[in-house]
């Protein structure tokens, strides 16, 4: 029998299997990932791990939420995502000192029981001498008969250093010892005698914490007079939190800071992501010998990084370099027949959820776990941005514009996204206290749903200081001065801010003088009203360019303010500026390319309601990108009603103007009565008698 080549190929086909006969097209499932990386998993397929590198998690969400490890299939394999920690299954044994000698020149020792045999690979002494360095023997023993050394000239010191202190009294063993008596001893014939009060072993029992380096770019800046300013390049988006200074200095000690400045409405000074001490002690003839050259740091969102040195006195350092690190983010999982793909870069996604975190202190504490490893880096080719929230809708009701008062115009570039807008105090100055007149309208009046989050950030007013007397802002009378405070002109008149915070930028470095702030706006029944009193004070200790003086009002609406400062016999304060720190709202929203307007400025509107008020959680929790908005303008379609032309005259002009119209009123119908004409008598009515005539009956 003769079968035909169509049909043998049918028949080959069915008989495939069913991962040969058609594989999906996993870069189109996954089309919402931008990226991709194969992976090579070794022969013994158990618990394999998967170390993450930085320039992948750079690409991901915050904690990876976004990776996916996928089978040919198309199936997704669980994994646990965990970080490398050194395993602090640390253990602390405080020991009792049982002995102490001392032979005057010579030697102390001191001998602490740590009640029975005990293994540990670390030494805390507790020695409150202040300026010292010793070289320490230690020796351990199981019965306090034999003894056996296992640190010789150790170094433990205290020494000040720019402007505070290192004190090293902590001794690293070269591995673990097993004993139940401790004997430290010290040389005494170079330098004074010291005092050990108590002794801690310390079992760290930990594995080797895994941790990942980057090269940074240092680029100077212009600093202070003893401290030197960088801005850190080359390191965006790396999701690091540690900081390691290098340097060609064998001895040395710096405090550093690291701020990042984030090109974000209302923050406008840094934000301080970490700092310490950092110092080596590096001498061959001395018995000092240390380092610490790592500062712990707050993860960085993007924004422009700057490290600050104090070098006090000291030259710059030498040569310095500087480096970015983190933990090592692994991924544990139990691969599958075939190797799967890993897949990342997806801003929208949700974290995944498997049943193996149900496991995770098991699994991450596992002995054994095997090493994949990851193949090059690949864009997926089937990319599309996803659209965030995707159930969430775009429009809400028609609005009628022409209620509001005031606008502001902004633009959304080409992709639909969630975005957010942080406002102005000009803004909240337009709207009512509850925030309830604020709406978000498109081309078509249209509007956008949005989520609040009131107090989002803060915005600084300078406040305009009115001369008292003429060409200058102090009045001097008696031992008091005053400075009058106003809003700058281009708030409305009226307008009412509320305020947080007022700043004070005081030139002076000493002083304590007595205060109190009134509030004089205008119309206040009983003219001006107490805020609140303080006490204005500087030590003169600070270093560095005085810091601004702070004055909290907890939120109080106010527009005109007086600062009275009781100066005693002293010279008048020198105050340069005055700002006040106003909480603003954001507004997360979602929308897609196009002009829209923020609209503000109603007395009768009801607040709004959206259904979207339901995920406010997700709406905050993702990074909205954030939208720059034009300049507060009036509204150009606004009407008002006439009840509204009345509502914002005084009472007086109201009072005056009612008896006007009154007048008006009363002048018009008494023309009318005066000017109106008496009707005709009719032809065949008789005369009217004159005062003679003579009616007979």
């Amino acid at each position: 029998m003769r079968i035909s080549r169509s049909v043998v190929l049918v028949l080959a086909c069915l008989a495939a299997p069913p991962a040969l006969a058609q594989r999906p097209d996993l870069d189109e499932q996954r089309s919402g990932w931008s990226h991709r990386r194969s992976v090579r998993v070794p022969a013994n397929r158990g618990l394999t791990s998967i170390g993450l590198p930085p320039e992948l998690l750079a690409r991901c969400q915050p904690g990876a939420r976004d990776v996916r490890l996928v089978e040919p299939d198309g199936r997704e394999t669980p994994y646990l995502l965990d970080r490398e920690w050194g395993r602090e299954s640390e253990s602390r044994f405080a020991g009792i000192l049982v002995d102490a000698q001392r032979e005057v020149r010579v030697r102390s020792s001191w001998t602490a029981d740590l009640g029975r045999v005990q293994s540990f690979d670390r030494l805390n002494l507790a020695i409150p001498s202040l300026d010292f360095s010793k070289a320490v023997r230690v020796e351990v023993s199981p019965d306090r008969a034999r003894w056996r050394e296992v640190l010789r000239d150790a170094s433990v010191f205290d020494r000040p250093w720019s402007g505070g202190r290192i004190h090293h009294t902590s001794l690293v063993l070269a591995g673990p010892v097993e004993a139940r008596f401790v004997r430290v001893t010290t040389v005494d014939s170079r330098s004074r005698p010291i005092d050990v009060t108590g002794l801690e072993a310390v079992a760290s029992k930990q594995r080797e914490e895994a941790t990942w380096w980057r090269d940074a770019t240092l680029v100077p800046l212009a600093g202070a007079p003893g401290r030197s300013r960088y801005r850190i390049d080359g390191v965006e988006r790396l999701p690091f939190e540690k900081l390691r200074i290098e340097t060609d200095d064998a001895f040395f000690s710096r405090h550093v800071t690291i701020s990042e400045t984030r090109p974000a409405p209302g923050q406008r000074d840094p934000l301080a992501l970490g700092g310490g001490d950092v110092y080596r002690v590096r001498v061959d003839d001395a018995l000092l010998a240390a380092e610490s050259l790592e500062v712990a740091l707050r993860a960085p969102a993007p924004g422009e990084l700057i490290l600050e040195i104090d070098e006090a006195d000291s030259p710059p350092l030498r040569r310095l370099r500087v480096r970015v690190g983190a933990v090592t983010t692994r991924l544990v999982f139990a691969p599958g027949d075939l190797e799967p793909t890993l897949y990342y870069g997806n801003p929208v996604t949700r974290a995944a959820l498997y049943d193996l975190e149900r496991e995770r202190i098991r699994i991450a504490n596992a002995a054994t776990v095997a090493q994949a490893t990851l193949g090059q880096e690949q864009a997926n080719p089937r990319f599309r941005a996803p659209a965030p929230l995707a159930f969430a809708p775009l429009r809400g009701a028609r609005l009628e514009t022409r209620r509001w008062t005031s606008q502001r115009a902004f633009e959304v570039p080409e992709r639909e996204d969630l975005y957010s807008l942080t406002l102005a105090a000009s803004d909240v100055a337009a709207l009512r206290s509850d925030l309830g007149d604020l709406r978000l309208v498109d081309a078509q009046d249209l509007q956008l749903p949005y989520v609040l989050e009131r107090d989002a950030a803060f915005d600084r007013v300078v406040m305009e200081r009115s001369v008292v007397p003429a060409a200058a802002p102090f009045e001097r009378q008696g031992a008091v001065s005053r400075i009058d405070l106003a809003l700058p002109a281009e708030f409305a008149r009226g307008s009412r801010l509320p305020v947080a915070i007022l700043e004070l930028d005081v030139s002076d470095r000493f002083f304590t003088r007595p205060a109190r702030l009134l509030d004089t706006a205008p119309g206040q029944p009983r003219g001006a009203s107490l805020v609140l009193t303080a006490t204005l004070a500087r030590s003169g200790r600070e270093e560095g360019p005085p810091r601004p003086l702070q004055l909290g009002l907890g939120g109080r609406r106010v527009s005109d303010l007086r600062l009275e400062v009781d100066e005693g016999d002293n010279a008048p304060l020198d105050v340069a500026a005055v700002r006040a720190l106003v909480p603003v709202p954001r507004l997360a929203f979602k929308a897609g390319p196009g002009r829209y307007r923020l609209l503000l400025g109603r007395e009768d509107a009801p607040a709004p309601r959206y259904d979207i008020a339901g995920l406010r959680q997700e709406f905050l929790t993702y990074a909205a990108l954030p939208l720059a908005s034009g300049a507060l303008d009036a509204n150009p379609g606004h009407r008002r009603r006439l009840s509204e032309h009345f509502s914002g005259a005084s009472p007086t002009l109201l009072l005056w103007g009612t008896l006007g119209l009154g007048v008006v009123a009363l002048l018009l119908l008494t023309a009318r009565i005066v000017g109106e004409k008496h009707p005709p008598a009719p032809p065949d009515a008789p005369a009217a008698p004159d005062g003679n005539a003579r009616i007979d009956t």
